[in-house]
Formats: C-alpha cells, structure tokens, sequence
C-alpha cells in the first residue's frame, strides 16, 4: 500500500472527454492507497471534484474537502467500481450538480464514512447534499448538517443502492425543490441510534436539538446538556473507532449524562465528536483578529496527566489561514514576533506543535484542533 501523508491539493481541473474528466485533484484507480492529513480545496472535475476512487480500496484519514464542484456527481469525491473509507475527515462547502454534493457513490461502490463531519455541501438539482449513492454506503458515528438537495435526502440519499445510518446527527438540512423527499434523510435507509431533525423510523432514533457548541460559527462539539451523550451504541458491524473526529477519545463516560444508549458502558456519543469537559484557566485576552473577533483556545479531554488526552481547540480564527499551536512553561506579554500584530502571551523557551498533521488550514470554519501527548 501506499501513504500519501501531510499535502495539500489545490486548484485541480479535470474537464477532458473519458478518465480527464474525473477526479479534479487526484484520481486512485487500481491501487490501494492510504491518504492521511492532506487538504483537497478548489478542485473541480465534471465527476468527483477533488478525488476519484476506481477498482482497488482507499482509505482517508483526517482529511480536509473544502470548495470543490463537480459539474456531474460528487462534488468531494466520486466511487465508481471500488471502495472508499473516510475516518475522521471534514467535507465543506462542497457542490456536484448531479447527485452527492460532497460524496457519490457510483456503480458497484462501496463507501464507509465513520466519524466525520460533513457540513454545507450542496447537490444542486438532484439528491444527497452530504452523500448519495446507489450501491452501498455506511455512515457511522457522523455529523450530517446545513446540507441541501433539490430532489430528496438534504443531507443523506439513497437512490437505488443500500445506505445504513447509525450513531450520527443530522440536523438542519435542506430541500430546496417543492415536493422533496427526506428533508434529512432520504427514504429507504436503515436508521438506528440516530438524531435527525424531524424524527425518522428505527431503533434508538430521536428528534431532539442535538445542542452543538456554536452552531452557527460551525463549532459542532457537544454541550454539557446534549442529548447526543452517551446515546449511542457499541453494535456496529465495522466497529467504533478509537477516537472521534477531533482524535480525542471515543467511549468516554459523562457521569453528569444518563445512559441512553445500548451496549456495555462507557457508551458512545452519537455525532462525530465525543463530549468531553473543557478545563484550564484563562490568562490572556485575546485581541480581535482580522475577522473583526477574537480568536480563542480551549484544552478540552482528561485533565489527569495519566489519561495522556487533551484536545487543543483554536477557533475564531480567519478563514483559510495556516496555524499551529505554541506551548511554554511561563508566561509573559510581549509584542508578537514576526511583525505581526497582537500580544504574545507565551514567554522563552517556547515548543510548536509543527509533526505531520499538525500545522494545518483552518477551512471555513475558522479553526484548528490537535490532539496532544503529555
């Protein structure tokens, strides 16, 4: 196998007649290839935007799809006669005009999404904002939110094939032609411990406000108070991954929150980002940035050295803006060095998270997160 680790793939165009019109910024066919923290943004190709999966299986982990159109399907990424797996990794502000405004899953497909966010995607005159398929598709463990579709399933679409939905939030969805179908999820769908806005038939479903942290600045962590804790459940044919979308960890106990889910405790949350608590203390104020805000940083996970689990959480931050995060042992208050503007607030000796992976894009969203070892 091969592993593509740590690149960003931007302003592809695949627009010829056959093959050359597939797969705006990378095309994996007959070879079995693992894609790791790489950023696919402004791709475009009349079928898969950013990526084309064909014959052999590919596996993405913590991946970034930001902006890419397909004039057919898949804005994201097309699937036709082979298998996609996409753990952990982000699909925003996506567009296909056919089917699947981020993820299409073509002839004789096979896709597994599990933990990952997928958010604003577009299918402009047909179905699936997030996804479509008409072979088989699994989303597992998955926030599924302010998509939308012409034609039915605003977020997630089943037109033919067989899709199974468990342990995932879809919420705040769209249709956009009169007469839709499925405003968050299309009809035919194995559903099961999932939140979807509208309520929709199966085991452990609910039609609750999945109470995100910041909804409409695209923080969709969980509150102390969602629903969606510990509400899952540990029966899923692939298995639950080990950690959620942000790589903190799964299966983590709130012994504030009932168990609503099924399975053996700790139970899973349902969504894509497991809820943990936020802890540390504020020493320095932010300044606002160029947004017109001010940006902030949060440690959330376990605040026992032992656990080795914090989450470092940016947010605030300009969009599509490089950024990595600083640590020292002392504080200070200085200019920033660089000659930028702003307070440093971190005094010498100081350590940059800058490993593979960690000096990242901060998207659309304005933020950055990662998993620290201590």
């Amino acid at each position: 196998a091969t592993l593509l680790d740590g690149f960003i793939v931007r302003g592809g165009n695949a627009d010829g007649l056959g093959l050359d019109g597939f797969g705006g910024g990378m095309i994996a066919r007959s070879a079995r290839l693992t894609v790791r923290h790489c950023v696919f943004s402004d791709n475009q190709a009349v079928g898969g935007g950013a990526v084309e999966i064909q014959f052999q299986p590919t596996t993405f982990e913590y991946c970034r799809f930001e902006d890419n159109l397909a004039s057919g399907g898949g804005g994201a990424v097309d699937v036709f006669f082979g298998a996609g797996v996409f753990e952990s990794c982000i699909f925003t502000d996506n567009r296909a005009n056919l089917d699947g405004g981020a993820v299409f899953g073509d002839l004789m497909s096979d896709l597994l999404l599990r933990n990952c966010l997928v958010c604003t995607n577009r299918a402009v005159s047909r179905a699936g904002g997030a996804l479509a398929t008409i072979s088989r598709a699994d989303v597992v463990g998955c926030t599924v939110v302010g998509n939308a579709a012409m034609l039915s399933g605003g977020g997630l679409a089943n037109v033919g094939g067989s899709l199974r939905v468990v342990n995932s939030i879809a919420h705040g969805n769209l249709l956009m032609g009169a007469g839709g179908l499925g405003t968050q999820i299309s009809a035919g769908v194995d559903v099961r411990f999932s939140i979807v806005e509208g309520a929709y038939p199966g085991q452990g479903n609910r039609d609750v406000d999945p109470l995100f942290v910041d909804e409409h600045g695209r923080d969709f962590r969980l509150r102390a108070s969602s629903p969606a804790i510990d509400a899952g459940t540990d029966g899923v044919v692939e298995g639950l991954a080990a950690s959620d979308a942000s790589g903190g960890r799964r299966r983590r106990d709130d012994p504030a929150t009932p168990d609503t889910g099924a399975g053996a405790p700790p139970i899973v949350d349902i969504g894509a980002f497991e809820f943990t608590v936020n802890f540390g203390v504020l020493f320095c104020v932010a300044e606002p940035n160029s947004t017109g805000i001010a940006g902030r940083i949060d440690a959330i996970g376990s605040p026992v050295a032992a656990d080795d689990s914090v989450l470092l959480v940016a947010s605030g931050l300009p969009p599509r803006s490089f950024g990595y995060f600083l640590v020292s042992r002392t504080r200070t208050t200085a200019p920033l060095f660089g000659g930028g503007s702003g307070t440093l607030c971190l005094d010498a000796p100081r350590g940059r998270y800058v490993a593979p992976g960690q000096v990242q894009i901060t998207g659309a969203s304005g933020q950055i997160l990662s998993l620290i070892h201590i």
